[in-house]
């Protein structure tokens, strides 16, 4: 059975080791699986739609897998 996808919304801090960092709006951090530099410039805020992992290549914090992504506006 496929995992629901998550939507989750929060600011991209830069790229950690080896995954790109999010900070997610209540704060957590997370690491960007599936997730390549274009397009996640630090300082963009985006709504990214995928799911978290239990096992990521990442090394820090839990893992998201993006499998979409969209800029937010405003704010």
């Amino acid at each position: 059975m496929a995992e629901a996808a998550i939507i989750i919304e929060g600011t991209v801090l830069g790229p950690g080791a080896p995954c790109i960092q999010f900070r997610l709006a209540d704060g957590r951090t997370v690491s960007l699986e599936n997730a390549g530099a274009d397009g996640y410039p630090a300082g963009a805020r985006l709504r990214l739609t995928g799911h978290f992992v239990r096992m990521s290549r990442c090394m820090q914090g839990p893992g998201f897998l993006v499998a979409t992504r969209e800029p937010l506006t405003g704010g």
